[in-house]
């Protein structure tokens, strides 16, 4: 009788694992699903934003090309983080909620591992320090353009630039 109780109640326990890791991928899937979604939407605003107007491309132009595309580049990639900027730490909370449940289970751990690698990884904090990198005066300059408050095409704007290189500095 021991026997049998002990197998029922490690039987229930595997179920309650198991049901726990379904729950967990449902959960994960579905947080990944609001993010996809809310960065295709920002995605959409960036191709659809107007152009830089020539006041904007004034003030890009007082500065080295390399300065004034890194800026570009960087701050487009944090107007994106704003703009899913709830969904990004709802993911951040799911895996970190899941990670310090229960064992996940190989492919559940295997899902967290995948998307905490492409979401959140070393080349997002790479673009943030090339952007902390960039001179005060130079981001205070250009970041009072309301074309830089929300997500932009910042490959419209480089090649604006480009298209315009001898008038950059060097």
């Amino acid at each position: 009788m021991k026997t049998v109780c002990m197998l029922l109640a490690l039987l229930f326990w595997a179920s309650a694992v198991r049901s726990e890791q379904i729950g967990g991928a449902e959960y994960l899937q579905d947080t990944l699903r609001r993010y996809e979604s809310k960065l295709q939407k920002c995605m959409d605003i960036q191709r659809e934003a107007v152009p830089a107007g020539p006041a904007v491309m004034s003030a890009l132009q007082k500065y080295p090309v390399e300065q004034a595309n890194t800026f570009l580049m960087t701050r487009a990639a944090e107007m994106e983080d704003a703009c899913v900027g709830s969904e990004l730490a709802e993911l951040a909370s799911a895996l970190h909620l899941l990670a310090e449940g229960a064992d996940p289970g190989e492919e559940l751990q295997s899902i967290m591992d995948q998307t905490r690698s492409a979401i959140f990884s070393h080349a997002r904090w790479g673009l943030k320090q090339r952007y902390l990198d960039l001179p005060t005066d130079l981001k205070s300059d250009l970041e009072k353009y309301d074309i830089f408050q929300r997500p932009f095409n910042s490959l419209l704007i480089r090649e604006s630039l480009e298209s315009g290189t001898a008038d950059l500095v060097p």
